[in-house]
């Protein structure tokens, strides 16, 4: 498989998106007559710029809408120059703070008159970037190339990348590049607009064929409170310490009436998931990995054991709350987001409503099950339990004990 870094090493790779091996590809077919770099402008070239990026931006009726997102964020504006002497270009971005983020998948047009408050300042990190304008002639792809290094520098790790198609040509590339339709992810956002997602570590890919401690991972339901505090562990861990949300808010009330599906690796808790259920769906919540185990498979495992024991209780229908950068996650498993219902937000990061349709299973639990099978332990209906061997003192006389007298 062909390694950009490989092919060309003077790029740095935004490595965290997902972008297809078709860009890849397009790079080291054009990079050995097109070296591109990318920098910041000066005030003199921003000014100079802000007239082309109007232009091409086409809904703007003066540079004054340009000019104040420059004061806000100079970096904003970067310089696209060619090693082999042709014409330079520019890429013009928003990086887009919680609030732009929030009101940009609700619908804002940022494209025609951005709002600085929506904006980062220079050395804040955004949570979503959008590519405003691209102005390459005869050498776009080593500009997209050399503006991913600055995105690497300014969001390590990877954030949702955002642009638009102007021209049908421009979309069909895009497209190729690993960009998708927004509105499949934000129902609210404007139609026009693509995006691609950040290759998160908490949304492991490995297949599980090639998952090395598969034979010593496993799932299980949590029966016992040692089971619970297992899973309590985990999410504070996960949740408390590696995201910084409220105590509160994450144990928030519905632990013990929900059932929590545990996962161990080498007999070490290392991920859970919680359901919850209601009249016709399931609800999955608080999927959660030990940070030092999300380099396995387990995320997978969980939820796939979560879809099994649904369709044992006999569930067809599954609800859960994504986090705006997992869709593509939940996807895996033939969840969509709900059409019309807009992201929100809560614990301090944006979610998106999905539902799937599962298949019960062909022997689901329910009264046709024998009484003996209605009283096992949960989610081990298929072994004796204990009560089952309490049957065999059927016939037998208890002797009640006399009370002792004092």
């Amino acid at each position: 498989m062909l390694n950009i870094d490989e092919i060309v090493p003077k790029y740095a790779s935004y490595k965290s998106v997902g972008f297809t091996e078709r860009f890849s590809q397009l790079v080291a077919r054009r990079g050995h007559r097109s070296m591109t770099t990318s920098r910041s402008v000066t005030v003199e070239e921003a000014r100079f710029l802000a007239g082309k990026l109007r232009a091409a931006l086409g809904e703007t009726t003066d540079d004054s809408a340009v000019l104040r997102v420059l004061e806000h964020n100079p970096e904003i504006v970067r310089l696209a120059e060619r090693e082999d002497g042709g014409e330079p270009g520019f890429i013009a971005y928003l990086p887009l703070n919680s609030t732009g983020m929030a009101a940009f998948t609700s619908g804002h047009r940022v494209r025609i008159d951005p709002d600085p408050r929506f904006i980062c300042k220079p050395g804040e990190q955004p949570v979503a970037l959008y590519m405003w304008c691209v102005y390459a002639p005869g050498n776009f792809i080593p500009a997209i190339a050399a503006i991913a290094a600055h995105f690497e520098q300014i969001a390590p790790g990877g954030v949702p990348l955002f642009t638009r198609g102007a021209t049908p040509p421009s979309a069909r590339l895009f497209a190729s590049l690993g960009f998708v339709n927004a509105v499949n992810h934000y129902p609210a956002i404007e139609s026009d607009v693509l995006v691609v997602f950040a290759k998160k570590p908490s949304a492991p890919t490995m297949p599980l064929a090639r998952d090395r401690s598969a034979a010593e991972t496993t799932t299980r339901i949590a029966h016992t409170i040692e089971d619970i505090m297992r899973v309590f562990s985990i999410r504070a861990a996960t949740f408390i310490a590696d995201q910084a949300c409220p105590y509160a808010e994450e144990f928030d009330g519905n632990d013990f009436c929900a059932a929590h599906i545990l996962g161990d690796i080498k007999g070490e808790p290392a991920g859970c998931i919680r359901i919850r259920f209601f009249g016709s769906f399931v609800k999955f919540e608080r999927l959660a990995v030990r940070p030092e185990f999300r380099n396995s498979s387990m995320a997978f495992r969980l939820v796939r054991a979560a879809i099994d024991y649904a369709r044992t209780k006999g569930f067809s229908t599954v609800y859960g709350h994504a986090r705006h950068d997992l869709v593509a996650f939940w996807e895996r498993f033939g969840f969509q987001p709900m059409t019309g219902r807009p992201m929100f937000h809560f614990s301090d990061v944006d979610y998106i409503e999905m539902t799937g349709n599962i298949s019960p299973a062909a022997r689901p639990i329910g009264l046709d099950n024998s009484p003996y099978e209605l009283i096992r332990p949960e989610g081990a209906w298929d072994q004796p339990g204990l009560l089952d061997q309490s049957a065999a003192r059927r016939g037998s006389v208890m002797q009640p004990r006399r009370a002792s007298a004092r």
